[in-house]
């Protein structure tokens, strides 16, 4: 450019200087004819001055402060390379790469070298390119030799492929080149910044020895596209565990949100403002006229509710929400260990849900409607006679909800039972009464009544109710004769043998006394039965000797006594039938036996000791 620099250059041909420092065509165009080069070729290259504070450089949007102005910064490498390959003096030789004026770009793409610095020049010098890096020519061999590997990051890559128009063959990676250059540049080093130093991450208006590491690690996330950041997003939500503040968007993203909010009012950004903000839509419960909505645009429908929104909008206990939430599974088990404002579940798809919450009744307020007792109406859902909205009999009473339209389908059904039976002609009596009568559950009573198995029926109050309806006592006994009608339970053969029960229950182990297991009518529980055939032929066959010793007015000690020299055997094994049982067959004829029986069937007394 001549012994005198560049400026001095362009004084002499009557170029500005200045104009050619900001870019202006015509003094782009008039270097280019002194240089005897193509000025349409030449002017992408430059730096040109845009509206405010911003540049443009081979098509890209850049911002001033991404220019390094004063800071003279290359690569030995590539200037050893000119100085050696070039004619005329050796600061003519060198030539400056624009890539080296982007403060964010830090390596040599083509060598992988850390770029030097001369560091903060003088104005004049520094424009002058030429002029200011003669005094490094003389030490570019210890330079190159001395260089870092620095090995370009994805970053830089992104935002040298830019430089040279290179479209992304990624798909995540063009959502990130459909910004302008600097926005892309600084949504990187943000993002990175609170990747790596949390949501509370200081704002930095200078670069400093972490910017690259932050624009590498936030150019890993960007890169994915819009899905990989709200990912990130998602992330930074989990971190954020369990707290009592209301988790607004900027209480979870912090730092980002911030920036995004307040900083850049630029449209540049609207791009990431727009993932944010459809993240916080889907993932926070987020609703009209709520006044952390992001950004501060207004929220048009609600996508999800929180377990405090939810209460609040339907008048619900929050306490009695969470469980019910949980308890149908409307809210995700693996939310069970947030807060009310953190628990979320999808608002539209559960409206209904949450409508019919806020007119269920209690059980004591459904027990009301329907004239029952809390208890009477367990049975009857336990019988499936009326449905529970919620809950079940495992899980306590104080779970259950229903609905009022289920308790008036109930009345409505005894209702239409009552009033198409047949008219009384003896006393009437009410469910409970009926059924301890028949020694039946009131439940299945009930059940007689709906499925029309009872014609004759009652009521005893002004509106029809559960404790209004009266049945025939007689007809609900021939109703419900139990299946096992004439088989004998255990305390009943006792009382006709006279055999104690324990001795009955090792004779059913043993296989001796032959019956069935069957179920209780009224309480449930599982019972042995005998029929009255094997009972007879039990006694045709075996004699207790407490039995035989009764009849014979003697104690049982001596009749053994007399069996024993007898030869007579016990029939099984008093150890395991816990008495002694003969078979009448082995029985001699006990007249034979010397038995002498007490006087007057009484036994004799002990002998007094003197």
């Amino acid at each position: 450019m001549g012994r005198d620099g560049a400026r001095r250059l362009c004084k002499d041909f009557g170029i500005s200087w200045h104009a050619l420092l900001r870019g202006d065509a015509q003094a782009v165009r008039d270097v280019a004819r002194l240089g005897s080069a193509d000025p349409e070729a030449l002017l992408p290259l430059a730096f040109r001055r845009i509206e405010g504070e911003r540049l443009v450089h081979r098509g890209m949007v850049l911002q001033k402060g991404m220019v390094a102005g004063r800071r003279l910064r290359f690569c030995p490498a590539c200037l050893e390379s000119d100085v050696s390959s070039g004619r005329g003096r050796p600061e003519a030789r060198a030539w400056r790469r624009s890539e080296w004026l982007l403060a964010d770009v830090a390596s040599c793409s083509e060598h992988g070298v850390e770029l030097n610095e001369l560091g903060s020049l003088p104005v004049k010098v520094a424009e002058d390119f030429s002029r200011a890096v003669a005094a490094a020519l003389p030490l570019l061999s210890e330079a190159v030799r001395s260089a870092i590997p620095c090995p370009a990051s994805g970053f830089e890559r992104h935002v040298l492929r830019r430089l040279s128009g290179i479209d992304p063959t990624d798909p995540g990676e063009a959502w990130l080149h459909g910004v302008p250059l600097f926005a892309a540049i600084r949504f990187c080093e943000v993002v990175g910044a609170v990747a790596l130093e949390g949501i509370g991450a200081p704002e930095r208006k200078l670069r400093d020895k972490g910017t690259r590491r932050r624009q590498a690690a936030g150019y890993e996330i960007a890169a994915g596209g819009p899905q990989a950041f709200r990912d990130f997003l998602s992330r930074l939500q989990r971190a954020q565990g369990r707290g009592t503040a209301k988790p607004g968007p900027q209480a979870v993203f912090g730092r980002l949100y911030l920036w995004l909010n307040h900083a850049p009012r630029d449209p540049a950004y609207d791009a990431f403002r727009e993932v944010l903000r459809e993240h916080c839509m889907d993932t926070m419960a987020l609703g009209p006229g709520d006044r952390i909505a992001p950004f501060g645009s207004p929220v048009p429908t609600r996508r999800l509710h929180s377990i405090r929104s939810a209460a609040m909008e339907y008048g619900i206990n929050q306490v009695t929400l969470r469980r019910i939430l949980f308890t149908t599974g409307v809210a995700s088990p693996a939310q069970s260990d947030l807060t009310d404002d953190q628990v979320t579940f999808d608002a539209d798809a559960n409206k209904d849900f949450l409508r019919d919450l806020t007119s269920s009744l209690t059980l004591e307020e459904a027990a009301a409607r329907v004239d029952a007792s809390p208890g009477q109406l367990l049975a009857l859902v336990d019988a499936g006679l009326v449905p529970t909205w919620i809950g079940s009999h495992v899980e306590g009473s104080n779970r259950h909800r229903f609905r009022p339209s289920d308790l008036d389908g109930f009345l409505g059904a005894l209702r239409v039972r009552i009033d198409a039976s047949s008219p009384a002609d003896r006393p009437l009596a009410g469910i409970e009464t009926a059924a301890r009568r028949a020694c039946r559950p009131p439940a299945c009573v009930a059940a007689l009544v709906l499925s029309g198995g009872l014609t004759r029926l009652g009521n005893s109050g002004q509106r029809v109710g559960y404790r209004s309806v009266l049945v025939d006592p007689g007809e609900v006994r021939t109703a419900l004769v139990p299946e096992e009608e004439g088989d004998l339970s255990l305390a009943a053969v006792r009382n006709a043998t006279g055999i104690a029960r324990h001795v009955l229950a090792a004779l059913v182990r043993s296989g001796i006394l032959v019956g069935r297991s069957a179920r209780h009518p009224v309480n449930g529980t599982t019972r042995f039965l005998v029929p009255p055939a094997d009972l007879e032929r039990f006694r045709a066959t075996y004699v207790p000797l407490a039995s035989l010793a009764a009849g014979c007015e003697v104690t049982p000690q001596l009749l053994k006594r007399r069996l024993d020299a007898s030869g007579v055997e016990p029939a099984l094994d008093p150890a395991v039938a816990k008495a002694v049982i003969y078979r009448r067959v082995d029985i001699p004829d006990l007249a034979s036996l010397d038995l002498r029986p007490w006087p007057s069937g009484k036994r004799r007394s002990a002998p007094r000791r003197v």
